[in-house]
């Protein structure tokens, strides 16, 4: 058993009742599964994110850049015509801004991409084909898994902001507690009786979340319950704690 030495309990707190029946246990289960999508979703976002942001082929490179200059070519013909209407107009053009507004345009039309961009000496990554497959690939995905979540949803909670959010505090608080306490518990720190079936269903997800793993908050001086020093404490409601209260004291 793993024992966390950053922190110490000083007394069993006492905890706050949360009923659980098996309609809880059943949301709790849905919820789970509803959230090992959201992480999987979560995870394609940033894989997403960093393929958009990913170094791209230089050829590729070159042939976006290319484009974009057709396009400044078209828009500084565009400009110097405005400007050469308002300078013969009177409306405010310049000899001197038309010639400006000239030159840009001659020496736009002057680049050619191929030779005046040099490949030698520049990162090259993934093609853009590749880049934009994979990101339609993974958009897709996304789509499937959301679908998926949708169905685990209770038709009570469709349309009305984040789902299970209860379901959400439950093991928040599940996971929060279960360092405090040497035996599985329920959401509430409440000893698990297993001759119930709903507290067998709790125990299951107990250890399916791992929560037996965790790393136990020790006393800041051993509890000391019939004649043997207990370094964390047993649950609330454990029969052996219940029995011996009168026993318990701090050495």
């Amino acid at each position: 058993m793993q024992m966390r030495t950053d922190m110490v309990q000083y007394s069993i707190s006492p905890y706050i009742p949360i009923g659980m029946n098996m309609e809880r246990v059943e949301s709790i289960k849905k919820y789970l599964s509803w959230k090992k999508l959201q992480d999987e979703i979560d995870g394609l976002k940033k894989d997403k994110e960093k393929l958009q942001g990913a170094t791209l082929d230089i050829k590729d490179s070159k042939e976006q850049l290319a484009i974009f200059l057709v396009e400044e070519i078209k828009f500084a013909e565009q400009d110097l015509r405005e400007e050469i209407k308002n300078w013969i107009n009177h409306f405010g053009g310049t000899e001197m801004i038309c010639m400006e507004k000239l030159i840009r345009l001659k020496n736009l039309q002057d680049i050619d991409i191929n030779v005046d961009v040099p490949e030698k000496g520049l990162p090259s990554g993934i093609t853009k084909s590749k880049r934009d497959k994979e990101i339609v690939e993974m958009s897709e995905k996304m789509e499937t898994l959301k679908n998926k979540q949708e169905k685990l949803v209770p038709e009570a909670q469709k349309g009305k902001g984040q789902p299970f959010v209860e379901e959400f505090f439950w093991v928040s608080n599940w996971e929060k507690l279960s360092p405090l306490f040497f035996d599985p518990i329920s959401v509430d720190g409440r000893f698990l009786n297993l001759e119930n079936e709903v507290d067998r269903e709790l125990e299951k997800i107990y250890f399916r979340l791992g929560y037996d793993k965790l790393a136990k908050v020790p006393f800041y001086k051993p509890l000391k319950i019939g004649g043997e020093d207990y370094k964390v404490p047993l649950s609330h409601g454990h029969p052996d704690y219940a029995k011996s209260k009168t026993e318990q004291s701090f050495v």
